[in-house]
């Protein structure tokens, strides 16, 4: 969290209270989202639960993007739309697949988002990291099932 605060602080955003407010508020919670989501204990709870408890988790976030769209990047409608569509195709296509399969096409999903991110719906500089750390939790650190993990012997 700290690299990310020197980052803001650092970046030429030009903003005011409310956009600065929303920007931390998000990131501190895609960071402490990342951390938490990617723990084997979070993944145990998270996937005892039915798919539609998490699509239901995934589709809250949308706020966020409302939020970035509409408060930080002022009417960002293309972002918005893009992203919204990203989010929820990927985490369907990852509820979708077979358990062997969830990792690749949540890595997949991933770069797509991050990349479209880049190209094709660039955010202001200073704000690049929006997508990266979003896109990171939600589709790869929360919808991935936990892997069991052997001991060395």
């Amino acid at each position: 969290m700290a690299l990310l605060a020197w980052h803001l602080f650092a970046a030429p955003i030009q903003a005011g209270w409310p956009q600065w407010v929303v920007t931390v508020f998000i990131g501190l919670d895609l960071v402490g989202g990342v951390m938490t989501n990617a723990t084997n204990a979070a993944k145990r709870w998270y996937h005892s639960k039915p798919s539609r408890s998490r699509l239901s988790f995934v589709t809250a976030h949308i706020a966020y993007l409302a939020a970035m769209a509409f408060v930080v990047l002022d009417a960002a409608w293309g972002w918005f739309l893009l992203n919204t569509a990203l989010l929820l195709a990927g985490a369907l296509l990852i509820e979708m697949v077979k358990l062997d399969a969830k990792r690749p096409a949540a890595m997949g999903a991933y770069m797509a988002a991050v990349l479209a991110n880049l190209t094709v719906v660039p955010l202001p500089d200073g704000l690049e990291w929006f997508a990266v750390l979003f896109f990171l939790k939600l589709l790869v650190c929360y919808l991935v099932p936990e892997a069991p993990i052997r001991s060395p012997r």
